[in-house]
């Protein structure tokens, strides 16, 4: 479906292209965009994502690993976040900081580039995404693809934060509608 605010489509396509450029890398985490394409944020860094795969229209994440230094320098924020992941999932989700294509999709299914065709007989009224890169995700109030939320809550998990949570199991949708 659309992404909120960016006139862009989200389509599996583009499940697909993220899922291959973040293979079995860790994501890096922030909280806010802040920064994000003009900042070195380094040293902002609260944890990352792994395992990604694709289930039911959205990219999700097995993982999400708190750093251990974010717990003990900034204890009010990672309460804070983790307070509201378990008390309130649906208030906020996840941004990707990304590079990527945009493309039209005819109904053949064939794809050009939006540079070289103006999309009279696309499928779509919005051009589709095709990544590039990926280099964060970030926790964000609106996100453009997961209104739902970003969290689910895992069977494995528990909703109270342990005294020394290092790792929550958790799920992060990019959502086709």
């Amino acid at each position: 479906g659309e992404a909120r605010g960016h006139g862009i489509y989200v389509d599996e396509l583009s499940l697909g292209s993220a899922l291959e450029v973040l293979g079995s890398t860790n994501l890096p985490a922030f909280i806010t965009h802040k920064g994000a394409l003009k900042e070195d944020r380094m040293l902002k860094q609260v944890g990352f994502f792994s395992g990604f795969y694709i289930d039911e229209g959205k990219l999700k994440a097995e993982k999400f690993r708190a750093l251990e230094s974010f717990r003990q320098d900034e204890s009010e924020s990672f309460n804070r976040l983790f307070d509201l992941a378990s008390e309130m999932p649906d208030a906020f989700g996840l941004s990707l900081v990304f590079e990527a294509d945009l493309v039209w999709v005819s109904e053949d299914g064939k794809e050009v580039s939006i540079k070289e065709y103006g999309g009279d007989r696309a499928v779509r009224d919005l051009p589709s995404i095709r990544f590039i890169s990926i280099s964060s995700a970030d926790f964000v109030d609106e996100p453009a693809a997961n209104e739902d939320g970003l969290f689910s809550k895992n069977t494995q998990t528990d909703n109270v934060m342990p005294d020394e949570p290092k790792e929550e199991q958790t799920e992060i949708a990019l959502e086709e509608p």
